[in-house]
């Protein structure tokens, strides 16, 4: 029983696991604290838009979401390993990954957006709803410097920039809202 507790014990002292566990509290943390906050700031939008509007809202999120996978292409996981395994190649590898997710990203902006005007051609504020939700598709190509991070597992430094235009969002929603903003110019 005292070989596992010493084998344990050295484990745990080890920088490496210290540099893991603190990087995967880092995400952690980062994942916590968005869920909370899109959960207050989307019960009052909810609130205030009533079910009509909030519905539209609803829809435009939904329609945009399914094609929202596309863009990644699926490299996270594939970028991160081998920016650990060749970081003598992070400058090709990072280049290609933010090429192949921006280009993708416009494609499924351009696509989703040419679908909602044929299924929906005479909702204009749908349009302008699914038109305003594609564009983080093409957001989504600058994840890579945060893929980055993790592969140095300095993940701490991603999630505070993160951290902050995450904030700058809901804080403008609750503005617009606590100011009684009109938040739909059209109609």
């Amino acid at each position: 029983m005292t070989h596992y507790l010493t084998v344990l014990k050295r484990f745990y002292y080890h920088d490496l696991f210290r540099r893991i566990v603190g990087n995967t509290g880092w995400l952690t943390a980062d994942r916590l604290l968005r869920m909370v906050i899109s959960l207050v700031v989307g019960a009052w939008v909810a609130r205030y838009l009533a079910p009509d509007r909030y519905g539209l809202l609803s829809y435009a999120g939904a329609f945009v979401g399914l094609f929202a996978v596309i863009p990644p292409l699926g490299l996270q996981n594939i970028l991160i390993r081998d920016l650990v395994d060749t970081p003598e190649q992070r400058h090709v590898l990072l280049g290609t990954a933010f090429f192949l997710q921006l280009t993708t990203g416009l494609a499924v902006v351009v696509l989703v957006n040419l679908l909602n005007i044929w299924l929906n051609p005479h909702e204009q504020l749908t349009q302008w709803l699914v038109l305003i939700l594609s564009l983080n598709s093409v957001w989504g190509a600058f994840t890579v410097i945060d893929l980055w991070f993790q592969s140095q597992l300095h993940a701490k430094y991603a999630t505070i920039a993160k951290s902050g235009a995450f904030f700058l969002s809901p804080c403008c929603a609750l503005v617009s809202l606590y100011t009684r903003r009109r938040l739909w110019p059209l109609r």
